[in-house]
């Protein structure tokens, strides 16, 4: 283990390197005052080979996946410049912490029953509460079902405190959810942007608004402070639900839209000078990513196996739910049409993580898309600049865009910033016959009219067919 200089600055640990952890453990490591970084900061890593991954890459000054964040990126450098950062999976750095923030996975479980798979955050909990001091805060950052701190978590460390002959009353636990939106604005969703917080007792929770303070903007962004830790737990999920069920109500309409030749994005467009609308989501080629494929179930759990006694079935939010899963079948339904069939097909798809300018393919609907493609008969292509290797498809070069003038179908299901320049009138020299679906309102009005030149058939999402 690496010790970090200046003892005399607060020493943070950030347990888990995800995406989240590894943006926060840059985001501490690079809080100044007169110049001068004021934490040490350790990124806690597991044991295994991805975990010595990210500790390799974070040690030598780079991050954990490909970002396109300029503020993130000179961060980085600052940090490397500053050395008052070491990720490790020595947990040893948990004792020697003023404070330890938890950025660990909770995994949802879909089987005949929905439920949540604890086993990492109980080890990580576990850890944490065999090795933490006595007066160190530990914070929970990690999406959970409401009343995880209270019934899961706070049992556990208290078990753990009671075997270490440490009174109880000493447990500082708080609970602070993420907002972190990985892209251009990685950086900013943690420092510029609002915070919940809540603990269970008024020191911890002291303590909490106290660090957030120093590394939040909080005269712009407020920090709140609800009254317990599962109000603060029930504001991400219901956050995030909303959001979800707001996706899959538009989901059915752009199915309307496309039948009648309406152009979505316009209409929405224009509800949106509407204040009290300016949130309605648009249509899109799928619901991916760590946080609403999940989230939305967090409920449904916290009131069946959390709180037994509380019945609720959640009618609304898990049709939302199944509507947003299968959103990717509504692009596989229209190639079919077009196509007749989807055996044999070469079918191309430019995009393949869950959002724009991000390298992370967690529940891609890119993945599942490619899936329901290949058991059709389909033969799958792909190109996404922001990975090198895609783990559900590792054998799949998509680093390079296809031949287009060989595939049978293109889809482009993810708005980076790159597609913008992409030429093709040099892509498509002389296939006429490929279908092009823009499943997510990718293409400009340049590309559109190239695509046009060629007399190609192009589909939108949410807009019927162009041409």
């Amino acid at each position: 283990m690496s010790i970090l200089n200046n003892k005399k600055k607060e020493t943070i640990c950030i347990q888990g390197l995800g995406f989240v952890g590894a943006a926060m453990s840059i985001l501490v490591a690079s809080t100044i005052k007169k110049n001068k970084p004021i934490f040490n900061v350790y990124g806690l890593e597991l044991n295994n080979k991805k975990g010595k991954e990210k500790i390799k890459r974070l040690n030598s000054g780079k991050f954990i996946a490909n970002i396109t964040d300029v503020k993130l990126i000179k961060k980085i450098e600052l940090v490397k410049k500053y050395k008052n950062f070491y990720a490790t999976y020595d947990k040893k750095v948990i004792a020697i912490s003023d404070i330890i923030v938890c950025n660990i996975n909770l995994d949802i479980i879909k089987n005949k029953k929905i439920d949540c798979d604890y086993k990492n955050l109980k080890k990580a909990i576990t850890l944490i509460s065999k090795n933490i001091s006595e007066d160190s805060l530990l914070i929970i950052e990690s999406t959970v079902p409401p009343g995880t701190c209270e019934k899961f978590i706070l049992p556990l460390i208290k078990r753990e405190f009671t075997r270490r002959n440490i009174n109880v009353s000493k447990i500082l636990l708080a609970y602070s959810f993420e907002r972190v939106m990985p892209g251009e604005n990685y950086l900013d969703s943690l420092k510029n942007y609002w915070r919940v917080y809540s603990a269970n007792n008024d020191r911890a929770a002291d303590k909490c608004r106290i660090f957030y303070s120093k590394i939040i903007n909080t005269k712009k962004y407020k920090l709140t402070r609800l009254k317990s830790m599962r109000d603060a737990e029930f504001c991400k999920i219901l956050e995030n639900t909303y959001r979800a069920v707001n996706i899959a109500f538009i989901d059915e309409w752009s199915r309307f839209a496309e039948n009648i030749n309406i152009n979505m994005f316009e209409v929405i467009k224009a509800i949106k000078f509407r204040p009290t609308h300016s949130n309605i989501m648009s249509p899109g080629f799928g619901v991916g990513g760590y946080c609403l494929t999940k989230d939305p179930l967090f409920g449904f759990i916290s009131a069946s196996k959390i709180f037994k006694k509380y019945k609720n079935d959640f009618p609304m939010t898990l049709l939302a739910s199944r509507i947003n899963d299968n959103m990717p079948l509504s692009s596989v339904n229209i190639l079919k049409n077009q196509l007749k069939s989807l055996r044999n097909k070469k079918i191309a798809i430019l995009g393949i993580t869950y959002r724009e300018n991000v390298g992370d393919c967690r529940y891609s609907p890119s993945t599942y898309f490619a899936r329901i493609l290949e058991k059709n008969g389909a033969k799958v292509f792909a190109y996404d600049p922001m990975v090198k290797i895609w783990h559900d498809y590792k054998n799949l070069n998509v680093s390079a865009i296809p031949n287009l003038n060989a595939m049978d179908a293109l889809v482009l299901a993810v708005r980076h910033t790159s597609f913008a320049k992409l030429n093709f009138n040099k892509l498509l020299s002389f296939n006429s016959k490929i279908i092009i679906l823009d499943a997510f309102n990718v293409l400009t009005n340049k590309q559109i009219k190239e695509i046009n030149n060629k007399n190609c058939k192009l589909i939108f999402i949410g807009r019927g067919i162009y041409k």
